[in-house]
């Protein structure tokens, strides 16, 4: 469906709902041991709620990670306790990332956003259009490129495809290019290969080498290292009110859905987003990337360059992007205006940050910050945000 992220979300449950009202009331001025004891309060009862076996949040505020712990077990089996160091999959936030390899490469010259991106991708091209489909509507999900499924799961890490063998004969328009959002894994995926193509290394490489080690994010990865297993949380699904070991999942469309990381991690990285001016990307491509691009209706949230943005027409509004693949579910929020960023992951799919209820009530969060004792502002945005400014990306 045209704007709207089109995933298998379940329904949030009453648990979750409580830990994002709770959060909703801890304000910036509140102080590390204020929001440790609140989340320690909500968090377990949350999981106790929804039946999820282990749980990692971080928070980062002012610059620096104010809250990072895990809850509960990372395997039922063996009760290893989750920590903050705790291997989890973000899903769909991998999608963040690879926007992050895209625009960083515009950032540091490389490629335009605003270029046909058949300029830059060697022998899998993007099918020829009116308008040329480009870097820019790849990560605004604008490229109009077909969904195809079944086909993007393998049922072994030995069988999975490399990219461009896996998108050859599978990049298909089934609109005009840049009319509407409609969200798209294959055109992440593709955003991938142009990683490839451009850098000469393949996508996990360069996320290793440019956005990994450069931030300190030691146990983020796609392929987990042997060393770092040990350390993995196990997946679960919730059967008959039970958590039940669910299969960890291996996706061809790896820029759109394969990175594995840790609160710690997701902790600098929200940081560096938060900072604007990082070791990986200048104040003003990182801004580029937080601001809305396009919009489907005043009354709905826009995307940025991969981020999902909360704010419907408020200055200080926010980003988001969530993550949901067998046995995990994640979210990660941003509030560059209060220098503020939450992650949140649990071992259990859809259940502690599940669309579209996951949306609204974030969006509810973030409002409730960003407009304590003032009436919130009126949704004033327009509908399209591809203005003179927007139809020359900053390069």
């Amino acid at each position: 469906m045209l704007g709207i992220a089109a995933q298998p979300w379940r329904m949030m449950k009453l648990g979750t709902t409580l830990v994002m009202i709770a959060l909703a009331q801890s304000a910036t001025a509140q102080t590390t041991t204020d929001v440790r004891a609140l989340l320690d309060s909500v968090v377990p009862a949350a999981m106790r709620a929804e039946q999820i076996p282990g749980a990692v949040v971080s928070v980062v505020s002012g610059g620096r990670m104010i809250f990072s712990r895990g809850y509960g077990v990372a395997d039922l089996e063996t009760n290893r306790p989750m920590t903050d160091s705790t291997i989890v999959r973000i899903g769909s936030i991998s999608k963040v990332f690879t926007a992050l390899a895209v625009a960083q490469l515009a950032d540091r010259g490389r490629i335009k956003l605003d270029a046909n991106v058949n300029d830059y991708l060697k022998d899998v091209k993007a099918p020829r259009t009116r308008v040329p489909i480009t870097p820019w509507h790849l990560l605004t999900h604008t490229a109009a490129l077909d969904e195809i499924r079944p086909g993007t799961q393998a049922n072994s890490r030995e069988n999975l495809q490399p990219l461009r063998e896996f998108l050859r004969g599978k990049l298909v328009v089934y609109a005009p290019v840049g009319v509407a959002t409609a969200y798209s894994t294959y055109g992440i995926t593709l955003a991938g290969l142009l990683v490839e193509d451009v850098s000469g290394q393949t996508f996990e490489q360069y996320l290793t080498t440019n956005i990994f080690q450069p931030l300190g994010m030691r146990r983020s990865s796609i392929d987990v290292p042997n060393a770092d297993r040990e350390h993995v949380a196990v997946p679960y699904d919730v059967e008959n009110g039970k958590p039940v070991r669910a299969p960890w999942e291996w996706y061809h469309t790896t820029p759109a859905s394969s990175i594995n990381s840790t609160a710690q991690d997701m902790a600098r990285f929200m940081i560096a987003q938060l900072a604007g001016q990082s070791a990986v990307m200048s104040e003003k491509m990182t801004r580029e990337m937080q601001r809305e691009q396009i919009t489907m209706h005043p009354l709905m949230v826009g995307w940025g360059l991969g981020w999902q943005r909360l704010d419907r027409g408020d200055k200080e509004g926010g980003v988001q992007h969530g993550g949901d693949v067998a046995g995990f579910s994640s979210l990660v929020t941003l509030l560059p205006a209060r220098n503020f960023g939450i992650f949140v992951a649990g071992t259990a799919r859809g259940a502690i940050c599940a669309s579209p209820s996951r949306t609204l009530c974030w969006a509810g969060f973030i409002r409730c910050r960003l407009h304590q004792g003032r009436r919130p502002s009126p949704c004033i945005r327009a509908t399209s945000r591809r203005s003179a400014s927007r139809n020359t990306p900053a390069t």
